[in-house]
């Protein structure tokens, strides 16, 4: 069977997409994909790489592959992959420091430092209806 045809996460056919129909809606409902959906620097509407480029089952696939297997890893990934789109940027402008990638770069820097350490138990909570925990430690960040 070609493999374009067989979903990415589960492994069984589908007839179009990536993922198959049951994997398509457990990404809807994986808590990562949910909390990377409510931070507010790479969420929605934030108009990041991460919101504007990834569908749910996409996020699950990356997720898997750099095995972010909890929401703060979820977190630490999306931040960190949007940093580097945004850093990349840097590398394409014309040199003054007024460069709009530059100043977007260094507001994005600030924006992380201000909201650096995500607080998964409250988007946790918030996502499973006020009640989840976290382990997070704000010194690891």
């Amino acid at each position: 069977m070609n493999d374009s045809r067989i979903c990415k996460i589960c492994g069984i056919a589908k007839c179009e997409w990536d993922a198959c129909d049951a994997c398509e809606e457990a990404a809807k409902e994986d808590l990562r994909v949910k909390a990377i959906h409510d931070h507010k620097l790479v969420g929605r509407g934030s108009l990041t790489s991460i919101d504007e480029c990834y569908d749910d089952h996409e996020l699950v696939l990356h997720l898997n592959e750099v095995d972010a297997n909890t929401v703060k890893k979820a977190i630490e990934w999306a931040l960190e992959s949007e940093g580097l789109w945004r850093e990349q940027a840097t590398n394409c402008r014309w040199g003054e420091d007024s460069d709009p990638q530059l100043k977007d770069y260094r507001d994005w820097k600030e924006s992380l430092q201000e909201n650096h350490h995500p607080d998964c138990t409250k988007i946790v909570a918030r996502l499973l209806g006020g009640v989840g925990t976290c382990n997070c430690n704000r010194n690891e960040w």
